[in-house]
């Protein structure tokens, strides 16, 4: 499976320049409470022109590096969402919201490999339905995650598998009903392979009981229909479809 993977362009360069970027969209999407569109930060540019993809944060880098911010991305979606006073929808109704219709999109899924909103204050209550919804959402695009694999870097060390899954795979085990970070559904996805992992977080998805009932809310704004498209939702994955 080979296609052409966009991202926007405000996640590409400089931190200094993403940030920004970043920051100035941001503050305009959480103040609505939705995506709102804008050709100058949600331009597509071709992931090929970067030179990796970061998971974590890097301290240094060389000038002019062509580097997608993942990591500061997130950072500056909850930060904004926590500064944020417009309307009465509470902080974490506006962030679950806002995450449920960005994984509609690819290049938010790719995000969301970096940060995702765990903290009780973030996410409010029930959070384990709204965890499952969201994870079964990102897996319609995981073969997609995949192919750019090779350009994953986690603090300048290469991103292969699993490292590129782990937030998924931490929250599938804690689905599945591990105490622990180290417990035997994690070391079971760790040791599979990504198609193989894919498949086992589905099956742990399709155990749980109700996990769909509150979220049947329409998309929130328009980053679903964010052009181009060439990558469509595989279908089955993790029961995103049935569930929107």
């Amino acid at each position: 499976m080979k296609n052409t993977v966009f991202i926007p362009a405000m996640l590409l360069g400089e931190r200094r320049d993403v940030r920004r970027r970043c920051r100035r969209y941001l503050k305009r999407v959480a103040n609505v409470g939705r995506w709102v569109p804008d050709q100058d930060f949600l331009e597509p540019v071709p992931v090929s022109q970067a030179t990796r993809i970061e998971l974590l944060f890097v301290t240094l880098d060389p000038p002019g590096a062509a580097v997608v911010r993942l990591p500061l991305f997130w950072e500056e979606l909850i930060n904004a969402v926590l500064a944020s006073s417009l309307g009465t929808q509470p902080n974490w109704a506006k962030l679950r919201r806002l995450t449920l219709d960005g994984l509609d999109v690819f290049w938010f899924a790719l995000a969301s490999l970096a940060g995702w909103p765990e903290s009780p204050d973030l996410l409010g209550p029930d959070r384990d339905r709204f965890n499952a919804l969201a994870l079964g959402k990102l897996l319609r695009w995981w073969p997609h995650l995949h192919q750019v694999g090779p350009k994953f870097s986690l603090g300048g060390v290469a991103g292969r598998w699993p490292r590129w899954g782990d937030r998924a795979i931490r929250l599938a085990g804690h689905l599945a009903g591990d105490e622990g970070a180290d417990g035997p559904a994690v070391r079971r996805l760790q040791r599979a392979e990504p198609s193989q992992a894919r498949q086992e977080i589905e099956s742990i998805l399709a155990r749980l009981p109700d996990r769909c009932s509150e979220w049947r809310e329409p998309p929130a704004g328009v980053i679903a229909h964010w052009p181009p498209n060439p990558l469509p939702p595989v279908k089955g994955g993790g029961g995103g479809e049935a569930c929107g």
